[in-house]
């Protein structure tokens, strides 16, 4: 009798363990899910085109965390706007999730100008880039020291290392051609964009000089979709120039209503 007591009193014990690790396993789980929002995602608003305090508080709204990664400086973009966050508008996250921000700067972003002479083109435009500049016109000279560089300008001016010039800008180069009164079939540029037009140019060693029409820049596409519509001298029965003498071509926007002649 006593080991039947005995027997029953252990399967009890055994049963009242057995429901208290149950109910410590649900509340433990009922607690994780309501705590940490287990299961629960949000969609990412669209911050771009936003001022920052105003994107703060939609993000506090919302339960995320925003924190500026990067500024760039673009004219098509308000001044100290949002330009681009990650993750992305509609993206699915979790409460706390940290929206990382590209701004727009509220003026240029200036770098300093390095020296880009005295060196090949090749490392020229190197160094130029690094330094988050872009190559634009190249003039050559005669020279022995064919693509050596002897110049760097920016405006048609003369410009030192060390000055102060916006990220992004067009630095023209002088560089040395070793044999200037060779002569070379004129390339047609008409019809081809600018950086189209520059590189066939640049390849053959012409000298050049480009016109853009005035209302070119009206809009950002505008300037995008820029052609060349005219060119002098012509290209015409295979015609030749000398590398010394320069190339002018006129720019002007498809989407202008002006008639190309």
């Amino acid at each position: 009798m006593k080991k039947k007591l005995s027997s029953s009193r252990l399967i009890k014990t055994l049963a009242l363990m057995s429901g208290i690790i149950v109910l410590v396993f649900l509340l433990l789980k009922w607690w994780l899910f309501h705590y940490t929002n287990h299961g629960e995602q949000i969609a990412v608003p669209d911050f771009k085109g936003l001022d920052f305090m105003f994107a703060q508080q939609l993000a506090t709204q919302k339960k995320l965390v925003l924190c500026i990664n990067d500024t760039i400086y673009s004219e098509t973009i308000k001044p100290g706007a949002i330009a681009e966050h990650t993750p992305k508008h509609g993206d699915m996250v979790k409460e706390n999730r940290t929206i990382y921000l590209t701004m727009n700067a509220t003026g240029p972003i200036l770098v300093l100008m390095p020296k880009a002479y005295d060196v090949s083109l090749r490392q020229a435009q190197h160094t130029l880039e690094q330094s988050g500049l872009q190559l634009g016109r190249i003039e050559y000279k005669p020279d022995i020291a064919d693509n050596y560089v002897f110049e760097q300008r920016y405006k048609n001016k003369i410009i030192e290392p060390g000055t102060q010039i916006p990220k992004g800008s067009k630095i023209s180069l002088v560089v040395g051609k070793g044999s200037m009164d060779s002569h070379v079939i004129i390339p047609s540029i008409i019809g081809l964009t600018y950086q189209q037009a520059l590189l066939a140019l640049d390849s053959l060693g012409i000298n050049y000089n480009p016109i853009f029409s005035e209302n070119i820049y009206e809009t950002a596409e505008d300037s995008l979709n820029a052609i060349v519509w005219k060119q002098s001298p012509n290209a015409v029965n295979n015609a030749e120039m000398q590398l010394s003498e320069t190339l002018d071509f006129w720019m002007h926007s498809i989407s202008s209503n002006s008639l190309i002649e």
